[in-house]
């Protein structure tokens, strides 16, 4: 008996096939499985459609086809011949900067009367008009990232025979600028590597790799968040450009892998990303110029694959020890060796972001002290009265001593403890991040002094000078914690705080 055939409505509930027009034109089919464009050799999945949500309006394709009869750009200052010129429909008002790609200007956007910044690309020598077709296409890619952390690309165009990128108008100042104006806090490079990390994941659903992450493409829009600009297109640029071969990006800025000339993928931002929160963090460069500060290209590229990152002898009070380890992964000279993906990375600058919360007060704190001694109290108490003569002495002492050591185990591991939990407070470093667990295993052994002290007491005598040294120690810690700081000794010892806790 045959088969009953399947409808073609039951075939697309099945697998849902969608097209999508690629960036260079081509339309392609996107089901349940990734597709590679068979044009470009861009590989989409499903996630690229519900992000591609912008569109760039088309140059003229025509005009890239004619051979350049003027290759380069010159911009002369301060008579700029492009400034009160026109780009098709773009008035060119300012510049506002430039760079190795080209030079940015602040333009009018006649046709929707906006502002708009205008990058006016150089043209690399020897450049072929389907390099220039291979470029335009990276920034259409770039042009359907909705992201609020990268700046838009509104269009593209060729006048008279000049690539220009017409972008999201950011008002701030770039990255660089901010760190050469004054030094960056903690928190904030932080916010920074947490919003450039989420711009570089949205960037990769396209397959669009940067290929230039530095401070200079991070575009400051207030000191809370920041934009993301030029995915792809420096690295297009700088590939057909022959001034370092086939070397593609900045050089202090390079990972490892490209210094040879290979193409870089993700995990090639991580290093370039490394690269500018090392710089921010400690304000200079992971490695030091042997040959003095105008040392060649090729000795900088020959650092970045041999060279040891050179981490401050003397770690900075403001820095957590172990955001070391986050800017080692980042630098690993092998790829491999890197994140294994942007999400991952999220995970661990995470754990970074220091908390804003209020500092609890002497009540909470004392009502979540009281149930955590009261959990540690009856035990080792019963405990140390039942075992307390004869033999039986040492063997008390030591299970009451393990009540002890069990309470301080439990808050390193977990970071808590029931009566804290109850109470909605938590403890905190200097940083506003979770303590480290031999801190949070010693600030229990502070917190119940007394308990240990009742633990050893058959060995002592509960009436002892040791037991009267730990009533002072608890008596001056109720006094310290009353103290406008509302921080107990231990606290000040540890370099801890305890504050409400809004999870």
């Amino acid at each position: 008996m045959p088969e009953p055939e399947t409808s073609s409505t039951e075939q697309t509930q099945a697998s849902p096939i969608v097209e999508y027009r690629c960036v260079c034109g081509d339309v392609i089919a996107i089901g349940e499985a990734s597709v590679t464009c068979s044009s470009c050799g861009r590989e989409y999945n499903r996630d690229v459609l519900a992000a591609a949500t912008a569109e760039t309006a088309w140059f003229d394709a025509d005009a890239a086809k004619t051979p350049s009869s003027s290759p380069n750009i010159t911009v002369s200052e301060p008579e700029d011949p492009l400034i009160g010129s026109h780009l098709d429909h773009f008035e060119v008002l300012q510049r506002i900067g430039g760079g190795g790609m080209g030079t940015v200007y602040r333009a009018l956007d006649e046709s929707l009367q906006r502002y708009v910044a205008l990058k006016v690309l150089r043209r690399p020598v020897g450049e072929q008009p389907l390099e220039i077709q291979s470029l335009f296409e990276e920034a259409r890619a770039q042009a359907r990232v909705n992201h609020p952390h990268v700046a838009h690309i509104y269009y593209v165009g060729l006048d008279a025979e000049t690539p220009y990128l017409a972008m999201e108008l950011v008002g701030q100042e770039t990255l660089a600028e901010r760190m050469r104006r004054a030094p960056i806090h903690f928190a904030m490079i932080v916010r920074i590597a947490v919003q450039v990390t989420q711009a570089l994941q949205a960037a990769a659903r396209f397959d669009i790799v940067h290929g230039d992450i530095k401070p200079a493409n991070v575009l400051m829009v207030d000191d809370e968040s920041i934009k993301l600009s030029d995915f792809g297109l420096a690295y297009r640029l700088s590939e057909v450009g022959d001034q370092f071969g086939k070397t593609a990006g900045t050089p202090d800025y390079m990972p490892p892998e490209a210094t040879n000339g290979s193409r870089i993928n993700h995990r090639g931002d991580m290093y370039s990303l490394g690269v500018t929160l090392f710089s921010m963090t400690f304000g200079r460069m992971p490695y030091s110029n042997t040959t003095g500060s105008k040392s060649s290209v090729q000795e900088r590229l020959r650092q970045h694959r041999e060279s040891v990152v050179e981490f401050p002898t003397t770690w900075p009070a403001e820095v957590p020890y172990s955001w070391r380890e986050v800017l080692e992964t980042l630098l690993q000279k092998s790829p491999d060796s890197r994140y294994a993906d942007f999400e991952s990375l999220l995970v661990e600058l995470r754990r970074f972001q220091p908390n804003s919360l209020a500092t609890a007060g002497p009540l909470l704190r004392s009502l979540a002290w009281l149930v955590d001694g009261s959990l540690i109290f009856v035990p080792v108490l019963v405990i140390s009265v039942a075992l307390s003569d004869g033999p039986s002495a040492m063997l008390g002492v030591a299970i009451a001593a393990s009540i002890c050591l069990a309470v301080a185990f439990i808050q390193a591991t977990w970071g808590t403890t029931p009566g804290k939990k109850l109470f909605q407070i938590r403890i905190v470093d200097q940083h506003g991040l979770t303590p480290s667990k031999p801190a949070l295993a010693m600030r229990s052994v502070f917190q119940f002094l007394w308990a240990w002290s009742l633990a050893f007491s058959p060995l002592f005598g509960i009436l002892s000078p040791v037991s009267f040294l730990v009533l002072l120690f608890t008596f001056a810690e109720t006094i310290y914690l009353l103290l406008p700081t509302q921080r107990s000794i231990h606290d000040r010892i540890l370099k801890t705080q305890v504050v409400l806790d809004a999870g």
